[in-house]
């Protein structure tokens, strides 16, 4: 912690994400890491949405009303860092070469950058506090209060300085659309950067999409085109093809995810394999060395461990053990117009092809469904269930309906 320190967020609107985080949270972690003796946060918009996320942060942000100045007054022998958080490519270096700067030149107040607008300023405890007691606006400390604390210390010829540096873009200010692309492209160079450093292969940077909360395990190699959202995990040694997007999801080590598959708040455990084309929705987990192939939807469903779905099934609301078989053509009927019911098919049991489970109902252990089984009832363990038509036949039917044409 720098007990000589305190920090002022100017917070605007929230909901602008870059990469996964709010304008606001980047602005937040990047001050935390200098370590200063406080936060404050003032904001004149929607503060219970920044607070909220600020306590998912830390417990020791606060939030500055219209008392900031008696708050902002108790740091009389600190100094205070002021800064926008519409800064979203600003590094933690740089605040500590500022604040460094600031103290070496005695001055009472630094300027990040060459210009007055650059949005980081820092200003020794006791001329913050002589500034603010001339200020008469009432409310919270904003910009406008800001820019006549400036004014006030022009006046007074105040000691300031201004501190250049050598990444001009880190004062990128996201205050449209074309400077918000401008920052979510350097950020994801950044994050790409950091992750093929630690030992990922990524195929083609240009071509690929990763926020910030991911993590990546070492020798996990990356194909063009895969977009990797929210707080995923990736293990070691995992090949993620093109064309995959992951959300929120959890992989082990080991795995494969196959082109065009969408995986979304799911976990698939070690020497999984999934794809192409497959779908898995939240609250799905796929257990080692499963299978699940083309054209295979999956919801709330645990899928056990070397079990198979290999091509054109549904799987929702269900438990499938270790070693089964899912034919082609399967689908777990699980919701009746009302409630989601489950299906549960135990370890060792071979689904046919073209069945349909009518949930709720169980598949017990090493038992079999027949092909195109329409199963409403629980089968037994080791059983055999077929419940379909039984065929029959019009000899000469089509030669006769083509004479009565």
């Amino acid at each position: 912690m720098s007990p000589e320190l305190v920090a002022l967020i100017l917070a605007g609107q929230p909901g602008t994400k870059l990469l996964g985080k709010s304008l606001f949270r980047l602005a937040l972690e990047c001050v935390l890491k200098i370590k200063p003796a406080r936060v404050y946060v003032s904001s004149a918009a929607a503060t219970e949405e920044l607070e909220a996320e600020a306590a998912s942060i830390s417990a020791d942000i606060q939030f500055l009303d219209q008392s900031f100045r008696r708050a902002l007054k108790r740091e009389k022998n600190r100094d205070v860092l002021v800064l926008r958080d519409c800064l979203p490519l600003l590094r933690p270096a740089t605040l500590r070469s500022l604040i460094a700067r600031h103290r070496a030149k005695g001055h009472s107040l630094s300027v990040l950058g060459t210009s007055r607008t650059a949005g980081v300023y820092l200003f020794s405890g006791r001329t913050l506090g002589s500034v603010l007691a001339a200020i008469s606006t009432p409310g919270r400390f904003d910009l406008s209060c800001l820019a006549r604390s400036l004014e006030i210390l022009d006046d007074k010829r105040i000691n300031t300085g201004c501190f250049d540096f050598s990444q001009p873009e880190e004062l990128l200010c996201a205050d449209s659309n074309t400077n918000l692309v401008r920052a979510a492209q350097v950020l994801r160079d950044r994050k790409l950067g950091s992750l093929i450093s630690s030992g990922v292969f990524i195929h083609d940077p240009l071509a690929t999409w990763i926020d910030l909360d991911v993590r990546v395990g070492r020798g996990t190699t990356i194909y063009p085109s895969v977009i990797i959202e929210g707080k995923s995990r990736i293990g070691r040694q995992c090949r993620i093809y093109p064309f995959v997007h992951l959300i929120d999801s959890e992989i082990g080590n080991n795995v494969k995810i196959f082109s065009s598959s969408v995986v979304e708040g799911s976990i698939i455990e070690d020497q999984a394999e999934v794809g192409p084309f497959s779908r898995l929705r939240p609250k799905t987990r796929v257990r080692s060395r499963a299978r699940v192939g083309n054209f295979v939807e999956m919801k709330n469903t645990r899928f056990g461990k070397g079990s198979k779905a290999l091509h054109l099934s549904y799987l929702g609301d269900s438990e499938v053990k270790a070693d089964v078989n899912i034919g082609a053509g399967t689908i777990t009927c699980n919701y009746d117009g009302l409630k989601k019911h489950k299906t549960t098919i135990e370890s060792g049991a071979f689904i046919g092809s073209g069945s349909e489970l009518v949930a709720p109902v169980k598949v017990g252990k090493g038992a079999y469904v027949g092909a195109g089984s329409t199963i409403t009832k629980d089968v037994s363990a080791g059983a055999l269930a077929v419940a379909r038509g039984r065929q029959f036949e019009k000899p000469g039917w089509a030669a006769r309906k083509k004479r009565k044409k």
